[in-house]
């Protein structure tokens, strides 16, 4: 369709991005791209195993400890 026939149908052109938008997304592909060759690809159970691992190897001083259930309530309170 040409162009008086968009208009004419009531299809709006959308504006064509600015000089930093089209920057910003060339940036953004190839961040995106430099990731994915570092890290590859990576299935989500590989990343849970390698996430244990970490998390395996630190020291008990970031361990979370577990609290006991809190007592029943005396009869007196109930």
């Amino acid at each position: 369709m040409e162009k008086d026939e968009r208009e004419a149908e009531g299809e709006e052109k959308l504006p064509e991005k600015t000089e930093s938008e089209k920057r910003y997304e060339e940036q953004k592909r190839r961040r995106l791209q430099d990731r994915l060759k570092r890290e590859g690809l990576k299935t989500h159970k590989e990343k849970v195993e390698e996430l244990n691992k970490y998390l395996s190897n630190l020291s008990e001083h970031h361990d979370m400890y577990v609290l006991p259930p809190p007592p029943s309530l005396p009869l007196c309170l109930r």
